[in-house]
């Protein structure tokens, strides 16, 4: 998470599936410190999701 300019926030997520070039996320946001935390628990909330095949 990260601060870019005038409120807005990036997430730039590094994955196998993304690379050499990270997933990035931007946008108007919080604050770098509270905006991580929203997007940190929605990911945790996630996890316990079960794929369908």
């Amino acid at each position: 998470m990260a601060k870019v300019k005038d409120g807005e926030n990036a997430l730039a997520i590094h994955s196998r599936y993304y690379q050499p070039i990270p997933f990035v996320l931007r946008g108007y946001g919080a604050g770098a410190a509270v905006t991580s935390a929203g997007v940190f628990s929605d990911i945790m909330r996630t996890l316990s999701w079960q794929q369908q095949v």
